[in-house]
């Protein structure tokens, strides 16, 4: 009897770990089984929430300035690279044009010739004049003289001491010199105004010499190219020995010392962006802060134009036509519950998460209401509290079931 009960004691056992086997098995059944270390899970958290639109575009410079030819000809000297910095009035290229050297060397000529024939023309009046006025003093004392003698012979006449014959030939005498030295004044004055018309002349000749010698000369200084800006050279498109023609742009050169961010936004989000509201532009070379200066509300292929004025200046990595990513803050939400964006939730909408409970055992599909939202996080109006934790993750493959069990 003692084996029998032995025996049953054994059966008993046996029956026992069958039936707590049987029941561990269905509690595991019971449950969708996830392994919590695949699981992207986070926690409600408390504070102010920053509501931001986002836009896409490039940073330009406010001042850019295209270098163009303005006289044509062959590139002699290349004096700059892309990156350069640049200041107005530095040379940039040399050109060179035969034709406009042999018309230079031409007018040069010409102008020379004109000035020599209007320095020979003074010269000669000058002479002239000192001429013409030695003859017109010696003409003018002969006058004097003859007058004196005319009044001489009268007085004698008058006494009877010589004839009237000496009288008559001594008043002959003066009419004679004074008819000379009237006809040499007349001379003179004639000769001036020959002079002056002849000079105005030779200067409207030596005028139009010195117009085509600066018009030729204005041709070969523009074969310099100079730089119109103080600023840096972005890009050098022309080669030694190419022919540039009239109009060739050669480079662009920007002020990088004054950018500003040129941004695309969303046709939906624009009317979110106001003047004044902080930026957050990122590159693949850094990230720089701004604020929006002008939102220009011009809607093209979808999307409106805003322009950012950068905090920062003087940052290396700051180069025209770089790709930039923006972040504009256009609200802040004050004290209010809000989460990382769990998946496939959208704001402003009721919606199903799993609420991880405090052991990390389970987690319950639960109704949230959510809010507004950002680009990482979004308001939880209701049903969370802090310090929930919740599964942020992909929970399509359990989407149906009300309680997961998590293992490690």
């Amino acid at each position: 009897m003692l084996k029998m009960m032995r025996t049953n004691k054994k059966v008993l056992l046996a029956l026992v770990i069958t039936v707590l086997t049987a029941v561990y098995v269905l509690s595991i059944d019971d449950y969708y089984v996830v392994e919590y270390d695949s699981l992207w899970i986070d926690k409600v958290e408390s504070g102010d929430l920053e509501q931001v639109v986002l836009g896409l575009g490039k940073l330009k410079a406010k001042t850019t300035v295209f270098v163009t030819v303005s006289q044509k000809g062959i590139v002699r000297e290349i004096n700059v690279q892309p990156g350069s910095l640049v200041h107005k009035g530095d040379i940039l290229y040399r050109l060179s044009d035969d034709e406009i050297e042999n018309r230079l060397i031409e007018v040069e000529h010409d102008l020379a010739y004109a000035h020599a024939e209007l320095y020979e023309l003074k010269l000669s009046s000058k002479h002239d004049q000192i001429s013409r006025n030695a003859a017109l003093n010696k003409a003018e004392v002969t006058y004097e003289m003859a007058q004196l003698e005319a009044g001489a012979n009268k007085e004698l006449f008058d006494k009877g001491t010589v004839s009237q014959f000496t009288y008559k030939v001594a008043e002959l005498k003066v009419k004679e010199a004074r008819d000379n030295y009237e006809s040499l004044n007349a001379t003179i004055a004639s000769m001036a105004q020959l002079y002056k018309a002849r000079e105005t002349l030779v200067q409207s000749k030596v005028k139009r010499a010195e117009q085509k010698y600066n018009n030729v000369l204005s041709q070969k200084n523009n074969l310099q190219v100079l730089a119109p800006i103080d600023g840096t050279v972005e890009n050098v498109d022309v080669q030694l020995g190419e022919l540039a023609t009239l109009g060739k742009v050669l480079s662009r050169i920007s002020d990088l010392t004054d950018m500003e961010a040129h941004l695309d936004i969303a046709q939906a989000q624009i009317s979110q962006v106001k003047q004044g509201l902080m930026v957050e532009l990122k590159s693949n070379a850094g990230t720089v802060k701004g604020v929006v200066k002008l939102v220009e509300p011009l809607v093209k292929n979808g999307f409106a134009k805003a322009i950012v004025a950068l905090s920062e200046q003087q940052l290396d990595w700051l180069i025209p036509d770089l790709d930039l990513e923006a972040s504009i803050t256009t609200n802040s939400l004050k004290a209010v519950n809000y989460l990382r964006i769990p998946a496939k939730v959208v704001s402003n909408r009721t919606q199903f998460v799993y609420k991880v409970d405090k052991n990390k055992q389970f987690a319950r599909r639960i109704e949230v209401k959510f809010g507004d939202k950002n680009l990482k996080y979004i308001q939880v109006v209701n049903g969370l509290s802090v310090n929930d934790a919740v599964i942020l993750s992909s929970t399509k493959a359990f989407e149906t079931q009300e309680i997961i069990k998590l293992v490690k």
